[in-house]
């Protein structure tokens, strides 16, 4: 494997990850200023994606917990 793809994946961030970010927080300028809509995205979506990941093992506890956090985030 080319070590430099690995060093690329584990640095760069991944592009719709960054698309999920900008479009949460185009929705949220609504309600929120620029600067706190960008903040409560990049709040929002690495707490979703751990949340998903947790599934994986099973356990809806945590997955509930994050919604319940991002509902109040918001």
């Amino acid at each position: 494997m080319n070590m430099s793809l690995i060093i690329v994946n584990k640095y760069v961030p991944n592009v719709n990850f960054i698309a999920w970010e900008r479009a949460l927080a185009f929705i949220l300028e609504d309600v929120y200023s620029q600067e706190e809509a960008i903040e409560l995205a990049q709040e929002s979506v690495p707490l979703t994606q751990g949340a998903i990941m947790m599934t994986l093992h099973n356990d809806s506890k945590n997955y509930l917990k994050v919604g319940e956090k991002i509902i109040n985030l918001l």
